[in-house]
């Protein structure tokens, strides 16, 4: 997981280990969110 802020906007960066895809890879979950 890795974080990021700035000037009151968060982004979250998360692997999906629950789903693994058929080349093998797992999809990224992005949230965003704007605080204020």
């Amino acid at each position: 997981m890795l974080k990021y802020a700035k000037d009151g906007v968060s982004v979250v960066l998360t692997l999906d280990t629950r789903r693994e895809k058929k080349d093998g890879l797992f999809p990224v979950k992005i949230q965003v969110v704007q605080n204020g």
